[in-house]
C-alpha cells in the first residue's frame, strides 16, 4: 500500500510514529514524502523499525535519492512522452539503476536507440 504525502506537509515525527504504529499487518507498505524534511534520519530509523518502504522518486524540490529505506526497493518511475523521445533513454537509464550497472551516459545513449 503506497501512502502518498502532499508537498505543503511538514515533518511532524510524533504524527508519524502514531501512523506506522496502527498500520494494519499482513500487507507491505511505503510512503511517498514529497517534502524533505522528511528525510531525516529519525523518520528513516522510524520506517525501518515498522519495516515500511520508502517510495525512491525525483521529483524536483523533493527527490529522495537512492538510499534503500525499508525491506524492499519501490521505485515511482515517470516517463514524459515528450518531443524528444526520451522515454526509451530514460527506461536504460532506470533499468541500469535498478540492477546497478555502472555505465556512462554514452552507452545508455547507444543502448537505447539500438532498442527502438
Amino acid at each position: 500500500m503506497l501512502y502518498q504525502l502532499p508537498p505543503g506537509w511538514k515533518l511532524d515525527l510524533g504524527r508519524l510514529e502514531h501512523f506506522l504504529q496502527v498500520l494494519p499487518r499482513g500487507i507491505r507498505h511505503v510512503v511517498e514524502f514529497r517534502e524533505p524534511s522528511w528525510y531525516a534520519d529519525d523518520v528513516l530509523r522510524l520506517l525501518e523499525a515498522h519495516r515500511v518502504a520508502l517510495c525512491l522518486h525525483d521529483m524536483s524540490g523533493s527527490a529522495t535519492g537512492r538510499q534503500r529505506v525499508g525491506p524492499f526497493i519501490y521505485v515511482y518511475a515517470y516517463f514524459n512522452h515528450d518531443v524528444g523521445g526520451h522515454v526509451p533513454r530514460d527506461a536504460v537509464i532506470l533499468r541500469r539503476l535498478l540492477v546497478g550497472e555502472q555505465r556512462n551516459e554514452h552507452e545508455d545513449l547507444e543502448e537505447a536507440s539500438d532498442e527502438q
